[in-house]
């Protein structure tokens, strides 16, 4: 707003910017914050020969997308929540449960294998391997 103010004070100088240079300036500057608006903005504008010329309806074009960014943003953050708040959370009292059971695995998987290598080490005439301890 400040821009076109200012801008319509040099109505009639060297310095006065046109639509086409307004409506560029317009869009390099939300570019830098907003590029998928522009983008798609742009894209939509490809057939259409001078639509830079007319900064009036730039603006109006550019903030109705705004409008519609800020309010699918709004609306993905909203189903956002509402995902996290319909999944399954863990009670603290069942997280340990289910670490102890995983814990008691283990131990028996540990104890089944020590069990395994000391019956292959009395079966086996071999010497125990230098890597693993185990006669092959």
């Amino acid at each position: 707003e400040k821009l076109l103010e200012l801008n319509s004070e040099l109505q009639g100088s060297a310095h006065h910017w046109s639509d086409n240079l307004l409506s560029t300036t317009l869009l390099d500057t939300l570019a830098a914050h907003l590029p998928d608006v522009v983008r798609v903005y742009k894209t939509g504008k490809i057939r259409q020969s001078n639509w830079r010329d007319d900064f009036d309806q730039v603006c109006i074009e550019v903030f109705s997308m705004l409008e519609e960014n800020d309010r699918m943003e709004g609306k993905n953050a909203i189903d956002a929540e509402r995902r996290a708040m319909r999944t399954k959370t863990i009670a603290a009292g069942d997280d340990v449960t289910s670490l102890r059971d995983e814990l008691r695995q283990l131990r028996e998987q540990m104890a089944a294998m020590t069990t395994t290598k000391a019956v292959m080490r009395t079966t086996t005439n071999a010497k125990p391997c230098d890597k693993c301890n185990v006669p092959h």
